[in-house]
């Protein structure tokens, strides 16, 4: 697959953005949103779409609104995911929490689609870790994970201030 390089050679050779973890992961994260999109293009869907199946079958009953504040998306463009979702079967709104929202669900025919095509995320997510042995890819696993708690629980401080 031809990859753009998104200035990763420039970056690589400078040594004040070498050193910056927080650009160095934004790198990484342009090569694996291209790799994703490009594994799931055949599918028809994209990165996006996937996460808020996933969110939708974990949380069952959730709301768009709540869809569309995980994917930082507004109100009508979350919309426009969800009815995009249920033309295809993929979701159904039922009742909701409230009279005034639709509770979404997946359906199991979202269910067995998100089974195809985590097949195709892991084999672009192992394309995009071939140059790290088991062991290094448990430990990037752990300290990216360690990172996103240690920001998560920043920004819970900031807004409880």
């Amino acid at each position: 697959m031809q990859r753009s390089n998104h200035g990763t050679d420039r970056a690589k050779r400078s040594g004040e953005l070498g050193r910056l973890v927080g650009y160095q992961l934004h790198l990484c994260d342009l090569i694996a949103l291209e790799d994703a999109r490009s594994a799931l293009a055949a599918r028809q869907t994209t990165p996006a779409t996937v996460t808020a199946m996933f969110f939708i079958r974990d949380q069952p009953g959730c709301d768009q609104t709540t869809v569309g504040r995980l994917l930082s998306i507004n109100r009508s463009s979350a919309m426009k995911l969800i009815d995009r979702l249920e033309s295809r079967g993929f979701v159904e709104r039922s009742e909701g929490r409230d009279r005034r929202s639709n509770g979404l669900y997946l359906t199991a025919a979202g269910s067995r689609f998100l089974s195809e095509v985590v097949v195709l995320l892991r084999r672009s997510d192992a394309q995009l870790c071939a140059s790290l042995d088991s062991s290094e890819r448990v430990e990037l696993l752990r300290l990216l994970k360690k990172i996103l708690a240690g920001a998560e629980l920043k920004k819970q401080k900031s807004s409880a201030a």
